[in-house]
């Protein structure tokens, strides 16, 4: 497998590592966390590098935090999509401040795609897992999309849960309280609980039994800081190979330091203790989709 970055054709540029939002499996409010929110400026700089280097079909604006929480972010995504010609760029959101101004602001700018992060289906069962009382809003925000979309948005829309439901009790409860417009509603994407950051020492695996990560070949990511990184699995930055501020990014991709990162994955001598051997996204019964007939 070959890391070059000219094939690359897909990206993340994490906009906010700031949430408002306290989820029992998410380590954004871990004390190790860095919370940065990324600027205009800063993000058509990392833009700016990635069309010099590749051709950028996907482009991701959320991994760590909320980023509804950057007030640039309609600007953002109308820079991604009318000075860089992306032609897919998505977020992923918990929906709580996702309301008709936003949104009408997000799809004017151009946005292709958001995915509500809804983790539970009841209010007292939310309050628990998000740390906050917004189910009723959020709910009001996904059907406010959905209205959207019958109303001639253009707009792709996906929901996660990080659940042990099953996914067919998901669909039902989704279903009871979506009604019709879960029709509108492109894929339900479901995480087991195993995600959760602290489960990662005690579920490790074999490192010598790890297929090669093609995250750390195929694609990019960019943190808020700047900082070029393996992926946003890398929770608290232990990985980070550089900023974009100093070093050119083709230099950064092609550093001593991705490198040796991947002849790891080759060669499937990841010690136990690193990061990558204990990612939990090695193990395919942790992600499934439902599908919605």
């Amino acid at each position: 497998m070959q890391a070059r970055l000219d094939r690359v054709r897909k990206a993340n540029i994490d906009v906010c590592t700031v949430c408002n939002h306290r989820c029992v499996f998410c380590p954004s409010h871990d004390r190790r966390a860095v919370r940065t929110v990324l600027p205009l400026a800063d993000f058509c700089l990392a833009m700016s590098q990635l069309a010099a280097a590749t051709r950028i079909e996907e482009l991701g604006l959320s991994a760590k935090g909320e980023p509804l929480l950057n007030p640039e972010l309609a600007a953002i995504v109308s820079a991604a999509k009318r000075e860089f010609s992306v032609p897919y760029v998505y977020i992923s959101t918990n929906g709580a401040l996702l309301d008709q101004a936003r949104l009408a602001a997000l799809l004017d700018a151009g946005l292709d795609s958001l995915k509500f992060s809804l983790n539970a289906f009841d209010r007292e069962t939310y309050a628990a897992v998000h740390g906050r009382d917004d189910f009723e809003a959020v709910l009001a925000n996904v059907r406010g999309a959905i209205a959207a979309m019958q109303g001639g948005r253009r707009l792709r829309i996906l929901i996660s849960a990080v659940s042990e439901l099953p996914g067919e009790a998901i669909l039902g409860r989704l279903g009871d309280l979506l009604g019709e417009g879960l029709g509108q509603v492109d894929r339900i994407v479901r995480y087991g609980r195993c995600y959760m950051p602290d489960c990662h020492v005690e579920r490790a695996p074999d490192p010598a039994s790890l297929a090669p990560c093609p995250l750390i070949f195929r694609e990019v990511y960019i943190d808020a800081s700047l900082d070029l990184m393996p992926c946003c699995v890398d929770y608290f930055g232990e990985l980070r190979f550089g900023s974009l501020r100093k070093t050119p990014l083709a230099e950064l991709w092609n550093g001593p330091d991705f490198e040796h990162l991947r002849e790891l994955h080759q060669s499937r001598t990841l010690p136990a203790d690193h990061l990558c051997a204990k990612c939990l996204a090695h193990s395919s019964r942790t992600t499934d989709f439902v599908e919605i007939k």
